[in-house]
């Protein structure tokens, strides 16, 4: 996925965006190391999909709310035809650059006084490793924090989910909180990035050293 760096209007360089197959896409900066996937803005014929996903359990033991219900085709395009209707949510999908599968889910909700949840899943569990998640986490930042101008986003994972526990440390959450839930019958923990951390480019492990260049933000 080729791109080329040009300035924007604040004066800090970002990454044009290219074509794959067609389709719009948003370049991954070359410092992330990984441009398997891309995000886009979710849209109502993913249900087709989706719905599959939602019927796996597996998906959902690690998380803190799961369907209570079998889902179809319809109930999911009625369902994701209000999500996307609502002002404090921004989803998106992930997908494969290389043939624009679909494979997961990342997204903002509770989006208010410059702070939103974050949350992720793959739907193609089997396609969710290979830096991937690590990846479109660094998108939605990049998307959270120039484009919706929030301070902080947080994410609350199960104690017991340690693989969202080494995605948060990977890309530079910090750990603050931990608490437990009667309604999720786990204990939670809350991480935290804030608006000086990406600024920093913690979530790329870089600190305060001076790298050049983000990904091209989505729209609003």
């Amino acid at each position: 996925m080729a791109a080329t760096l040009k300035p924007d209007s604040d004066g800090a360089e970002r990454l044009a965006s290219s074509t794959i197959r067609g389709r719009r896409a948003y370049c991954l900066p070359r410092f992330y190391k990984n441009n398997a996937v891309y995000i886009r803005p979710l849209k109502l014929e993913d249900a087709h999909i989706s719905y599959r996903w939602r019927n796996n359990p597996k998906i959902w033991r690690h998380t803190l709310s799961k369907p209570d219900r079998h889902i179809t085709v319809e109930t999911e395009t009625e369902s994701l035809a209000r999500i996307l209707t609502r002002e404090d949510e921004k989803r998106f999908a992930i997908c494969l650059s290389d043939n624009d599968a679909y494979i997961g889910n990342i997204f903002y909700t509770d989006i208010r006084d410059g702070e939103a949840q974050l949350h992720i899943f793959f739907g193609e569990q089997r396609l969710g490793g290979k830096g991937r998640a690590y990846s479109a986490v660094c998108q939605i930042l990049d998307y959270g924090f120039n484009t919706l101008k929030l301070e902080t986003v947080y994410a609350l994972v199960k104690e017991e989910n340690l693989a969202a526990r080494a995605l948060g440390k990977r890309a530079g959450f910090k750990r603050i909180l931990e608490y437990s839930s009667g309604q999720a019958g786990a204990n939670v923990v809350r991480f935290v990035f804030t608006k000086l951390m990406y600024e920093q480019k913690e979530h790329l492990g870089m600190g305060n050293s001076e790298i050049r260049g983000r990904g091209a933000p989505l729209p609003a």
